[in-house]
């Protein structure tokens, strides 16, 4: 795999989630996380990236950080639920990326065929609410610098 994160300014990472964080999570939300999105996080606890962009959505997005859960020290999935309050979003969603007036999620909406969410972009001042991939292992395939 490619070097998606990148380095903290002190040199350090962000430790990989634990199984029962995952856990409490999925609990909480009675939702089963993606396999991809898992593996993401035994890698990292979410944090900055290095690749930032999707070709055909260059226009539109350009993501800072990919969010992580419990504990990370950047946004995570547990601050979907204010997010959402904020910015008027559907429920059902899990915010992986975005700034308020678009952003980048888990969309439980909308599942494929093997029964995870599809990666969704909304953004509220274009009126934009679509699928822009699969699975989140193909959103983080798709990323380019």
């Amino acid at each position: 795999m490619f070097n998606l994160f990148k380095e903290l300014d002190n040199g350090e990472i962000i430790k990989p989630i634990t199984q029962e964080k995952i856990d409490l999570v999925e609990s909480k939300y009675n939702i089963k996380l993606p396999t991809g999105y898992i593996n993401f996080l035994k890698t990292q606890n979410g944090g900055y990236i290095n690749y930032n962009t999707i070709p055909e959505w260059e226009d539109k997005i350009t993501l800072d950080f990919i969010s992580g859960i419990q504990g990370s020290e950047y946004d995570t999935l547990e601050k979907s639920d204010y997010y959402i309050k904020e910015w008027n979003l559907p429920q059902k969603l899990l915010l992986l990326s975005g700034d308020g007036h678009w952003w980048v999620c888990l969309d439980y909406r909308k599942m494929n065929e093997r029964g995870e969410p599809k990666i969704s972009y909304l953004d509220s001042e274009y009126k934009i609410d679509t699928v822009i991939s699969d699975s989140f292992k193909d959103f983080i395939d798709k990323l380019k610098k």
